[in-house]
């Protein structure tokens, strides 16, 4: 298995033969064109902007929108898609999901546009995850403190950064936080915990 950063909340997922792009955006954000193939595509909800542009994604792919699957379990092959139904702000506004890939025995959950903590209930609903691909800019989306609360309840093998701010990034409400943010805050909350 092969995963590729391309930017803001997209991937390129390389497993069992397959390509699977997670939420395309478009080039109007400021990072190049997606511009690759897949065989799949995910999307975590409808925004042509920042996570749902078909646009540069090259090929005859299928589409796994996830708030369609909630509830249940898709199948390509020997890849599943699972999706449990989140929000971009609470209470109900801008429902979202994240999107669970599960192939060659390694769990994979895109935690999409989510922008509120996430509650016992939600983990649960997720299992056992190994690579965990999390919005780390902040605000709109899950705080800094709220997801390392997730983190460490969820205890994923492997975290991986998405949707955080960029130089140039055509963000229009809040400014993404950089990476260096989430490495900081970790450091912070590993002197304090030990």
């Amino acid at each position: 298995m092969q995963i590729t950063f391309v930017g803001h909340a997209c991937f390129q997922i390389q497993t069992g033969g397959f390509k699977i792009i997670t939420d395309p955006y478009s080039s109007q954000i400021g990072y190049s064109p997606v511009n690759l193939g897949a065989d799949i595509v995910t999307l975590s909800h409808d925004n042509p902007k920042w996570h749902s542009c078909l646009d540069d994604v090259r090929g005859d792919f299928q589409v796994v929108n996830g708030l369609e699957i909630v509830g249940e379990t898709l199948r390509a092959g020997a890849i599943s898609f699972e999706a449990i139904e989140v929000f971009e702000n609470l209470p109900d506004d801008g429902p979202n999901a994240m999107l669970k890939i599960t192939a060659e025995k390694t769990r994979i959950l895109h935690m999409g546009d989510v922008g509120h903590a996430l509650d016992d209930a939600t983990r649960e609903k997720c299992g056992e995850i190994d690579v965990l691909l999390a919005p780390t800019g902040g605000a709109p989306t899950i705080s800094l403190p709220d997801l390392l609360e997730f983190i460490e309840k969820l205890a994923p093998k492997i975290v991986i950064p998405m949707h955080f701010g960029v130089p140039n990034l055509a963000m229009n409400a809040l400014p993404l936080e950089a990476v260096a943010a989430l490495v900081d805050f970790m450091g912070d909350f590993q002197k304090r915990h030990g």
